[in-house]
């Protein structure tokens, strides 16, 4: 039985981890509250209308690729035991063997064109790098589900594999030569929030639909991926398309307002 000066320290202890608990609530409310303002004010207010577009535009793309990266992370390996019938063990070590070097190529090479096309004078260079991965996923990562032999999937992993990381790191550096200096940490905030929470539940999400309400067969799960891929792809290139004359238009702006300050 608890004497009276232990339950007045153990009210009093409940009673400091209740207004603890309070203050961080009061702490991620104010942060919820922050961010809305944030993008109510960073990313409609005051950037201009052609780099407010871009910022969503490349955000959307990112998703875009985002989603179906995590529809291939998660679907991928599982199309090659329905539809090749190959062994856990076997699919491991074969899409080790070309995720990881053609990943890091991908990885060099993204940062490597963004200079090349910079160097020429291409102010749209992050956009034609987004575009390009976009149609690689359309077009390799489409052929590559449906393609009849593991062989060929793989030699198609290769050529999306190429291109991994490319829209990511180009939707960073379009985010960065468009938003002013105090507002670039909150962006790519914003940005990663939604690429995390949009891309990564819709993309794995769509295919486990497909295959069970469309294509609800044993090797439906080919023609399910195949379709986030090129809708993915497609979407994602129509975007930058739409938004590419804007983007010059924020990039020089950017470049005007650093010379004004």
């Amino acid at each position: 039985m608890m004497t009276a000066p232990q339950i007045r320290t153990q009210i009093e202890e409940s009673r400091a981890a209740g207004n603890e608990m309070g203050g961080r609530l009061q702490g991620l409310l104010q942060q919820v509250l922050d961010a809305a303002n944030f993008a109510k004010f960073g990313l409609f207010v005051l950037p201009p209308a052609d780099a407010s577009d871009m910022q969503w535009q490349s955000a959307g793309n990112a998703i875009m690729n985002v989603m179906i990266v995590n529809a291939q992370l998660a679907w991928f390996p599982t199309l090659f035991v329905r539809v090749h019938e190959w062994e856990p063990t076997r699919i491991a070590m074969a899409l080790a063997l070309v995720g990881v070097p053609f990943g890091i190529i991908s990885a060099i090479t993204a940062g490597w064109s963004l200079t090349w096309l910079a160097k020429r004078g291409r102010t749209d260079g992050p956009i034609l790098v987004m575009m390009l991965q976009c149609a690689a996923w359309a077009v390799f990562g489409t052929a590559k589900c449906l393609v009849p032999t593991p062989e060929l999937a793989l030699i198609g992993h290769v050529c999306t594999s190429l291109f991994a990381t490319w829209a990511i790191t180009a939707a960073l550096t379009a985010l960065n030569q468009v938003t002013p200096n105090q507002l670039r940490g909150q962006v790519v905030a914003v940005y990663t929030l939604l690429t995390g929470l949009v891309g990564i539940a819709v993309g794995s999400g769509a295919v486990g639909l497909l295959s069970d309400y469309v294509f609800n067969y044993q090797t439906g799960i080919a023609p399910a991926l195949a379709l986030v891929c090129l809708t993915g792809g497609l979407a994602g290139i129509a975007m930058l398309a739409y938004g590419r004359n804007s983007y010059r238009v924020a990039v020089q702006r950017a470049a005007n307002w650093g010379e004004g300050n």
